[in-house]
């Protein structure tokens, strides 16, 4: 049996049934038929890398907001884009540092991020940083 390129969907082979080719061409063909373009799609999906790193109370610059931080993190590019959250296993106490330092990311650069403070956290920060290529 025939199938796509990519994720090896199955499509018809000439010698089907004359009764339901046209169904089947359109569902599953050869030719622009619905599995092709189905496979077309998924090969272009993104893909995702996520990148474990930790804001340290030792690495914010500045005596006055903003304080800023810049963490190398492999795999950053200017061009990529990227999306950080909290590490999801922090505590209460920490995920209340986070609500009350007005963080954000700021920047990005080849293997490198910036990050904004408007109140100087007290303690570690754990984060994840998501890469979509």
């Amino acid at each position: 049996m025939n199938v796509t390129a990519n994720y090896g969907l199955y499509i018809t082979e000439p010698q089907d049934d004359p009764k339901f080719r046209e169904f089947r061409e359109k569902l599953c063909g050869n030719n622009e038929s619905n599995m092709i373009l189905i496979d077309r799609l998924l090969a272009g999906k993104a893909e995702v890398s996520a990148t474990n790193a930790t804001l340290l109370v030792s690495g914010w610059d500045g005596t006055q907001a903003p304080y800023i931080q810049t963490l190398q993190i492999d795999g950053v590019t200017s061009q990529a884009d990227g999306v950080v959250t909290v590490s999801p296993d922090i505590s209460d106490s920490v995920w209340e540092v986070v609500c009350n330092a007005g963080l954000r990311k700021t920047a990005q650069d080849n293997a490198s991020v910036t990050f904004c403070a408007n109140n100087k956290p007290e303690v570690d920060i754990p984060i994840v940083f998501l890469i979509f290529r």
